[in-house]
């Protein structure tokens, strides 16, 4: 069978591409590799498995925000728990979202990752905390050392 042949996938591309086919259904390609209807099919299941992946990971790291505990995966994001998330993304080669997200995963979901919604993520990246975070311990600190809520 040919298809056993290494490099028979990267032949037989090749050569649709040079013909100016579709790589999928072999009509006349208008842009790249596909034609404009398999172009579309392409997009959207790139679009699902990005979905999927990211849905994935947002759930191995609890599905939550851990600052305010919105819990709708629209509104979530993967958090570097010390920052240095440029850094990290550079370190490994990973820039896109799918990218990152697929590394999470064949690297097990390391360590030093959290959910945060995006508000959080944000107040986190410009002031420092989230506010959430800043009025549990201003709440802590004002009740929870002298014991006024127990008290009543």
């Amino acid at each position: 069978m040919p298809t056993n042949r290494p490099g028979y996938f990267r032949e037989r591309y090749a050569k649709l591409r040079a013909a100016k086919l579709c790589i999928r259904c072999r009509d006349k390609a208008v842009t790249g590799n596909y034609c404009e209807k398999c172009r579309g099919l392409e997009k959207e299941r790139d679009r699902v498995g990005h979905r999927k992946l990211r849905n994935l990971v947002l759930e191995a790291y609890g599905g939550v925000c851990l600052c305010c505990g919105e819990n709708d995966l629209r509104f979530l994001t993967i958090d570097h728990i010390d920052g240095g998330g440029v850094q990290q993304r550079k370190s490994v080669g990973r820039s896109s979202g799918s990218d990152f997200f697929r590394w999470l995963k064949l690297s097990g979901f390391p360590d030093g990752f959290q959910v945060l919604c995006v508000n959080c993520n944000v107040a986190k990246f410009w002031g420092g905390e989230c506010p959430h975070q800043a009025a549990k311990r201003d709440h802590d600190k004002l009740f929870g050392v002298f014991g006024l809520l127990g008290a009543v």
